[in-house]
């Protein structure tokens, strides 16, 4: 009788061991396909087909606790084995991602190394045509300093022969002046001397003072007047002093007339000459250097656009980086 009360404890014991071993094997199976968070209807319809999950396997058990280890162990080997194969999966793809990231860090440095470069390089460009422009505009200043310094020197000149050939004017219009009132006195002596009768013997003679400006002014005490040779004489040697000066004068004033051309003609041949035209031409590279600095400078604030843009990107894939290193 001990013996029966000993065996059937020990077979509802294993009958409980058995209900155990079923309870555990089946709530591995429901955490593995993670069915732990139904709400309570869920649970009720879990627990009835759990209980008829339950049924099946004791049925297959046939009461042997063994074959219920058997099958947990398979199950547990197969859910370890998934486990670690899709563990090695996101490794791999972990570390795929990993050197794609490296990679595209990589990429990025270089290309901000490039862009830094590049800027360096439209910098020293800028720079080097500042500095050109610079000195166009010292040099177009200088040439134009020295042309205005030069057209107001031949002005100056222009003026001055100018001036001195107004003089030379008057004074030869002074000197045919006193030239024509020499002819029409010598005329009028040498028309009395013809109209002399050789027999008179009254005549008398008036006289002024010979000289470079002398002027013979003939006064008569009778009603005829008579110039004597010694007179003539000198009328004609005045007469022939003031042609030869008045010659002399015009011959000068010829001079200064074709000065003046010429400096006319030097002035107006300046005005078109070599350093215009390099004014002009300094003027219009000043122009062109300008248009290309501006042009470099839009550049470079293109670039430093692209700079702080591809810093802004290297500095979000770091973060990102830094972020996925730590969610590790």
């Amino acid at each position: 009788m001990e013996r029966l009360n000993a065996a059937q404890v020990k077979v509802k014991r294993l009958n409980r061991l058995e209900a155990a071993i079923v309870d555990f094997f089946m709530e591995v199976m429901d955490r593995s396909e993670n069915n732990a968070g139904a709400d309570n209807g869920v649970d009720v319809e879990s627990a009835f087909a759990r209980s008829k999950r339950k049924e099946q396997f004791l049925k297959k058990a046939e009461g042997d606790p063994i074959s219920l280890l058997n099958s947990l162990r398979t199950h547990l080997r197969l859910k370890f084995a998934e486990q670690e194969a899709q563990q090695v999966a996101a490794e791999r793809k972990a570390f795929a991602d990993t050197i794609s990231n490296q990679q595209k860090e990589e990429n990025n440095r270089n290309e901000f190394q490039q862009m830094e470069q590049t800027c360096n390089l439209l910098k020293l460009q800028q720079e080097t045509l500042i500095q050109q422009v610079t000195q166009h505009k010292l040099e177009q200043t200088r040439s134009h300093r020295q042309y205005r310094a030069l057209l107001d020197k031949l002005n100056a000149q222009v003026q001055a022969h100018q001036s001195r050939e107004q003089v030379a004017q008057e004074l030869a219009t002074k000197l045919r002046d006193e030239v024509a009132a020499l002819k029409d006195t010598r005329d009028t002596l040498l028309k009395a001397s013809q109209n002399q009768k050789p027999h008179d013997s009254n005549r008398v003679i008036g006289t002024t003072a010979a000289g470079a400006n002398s002027v013979i002014t003939p006064s008569v005490t009778n009603t005829d007047f008579f110039g004597t040779p010694a007179e003539n004489q000198t009328l004609r040697r005045a007469l022939q002093k003031y042609e030869a000066k008045m010659a002399r004068m015009e011959a000068t004033n010829d001079e200064r007339k074709r000065e003046i051309q010429r400096l006319q003609q030097q002035l107006t041949g300046l005005r078109q000459n070599t350093q215009l035209q390099k004014y002009e031409r300094l003027e219009k590279d000043s122009r062109h250097l300008q248009e290309l600095a501006d042009d470099l400078k839009s550049r470079l604030d293109e670039s430093d656009a692209d700079l702080l843009r591809t810093k802004g990107s290297l500095k979000e894939r770091e973060i990102q980086v830094q972020k996925m290193k730590d969610d590790k």
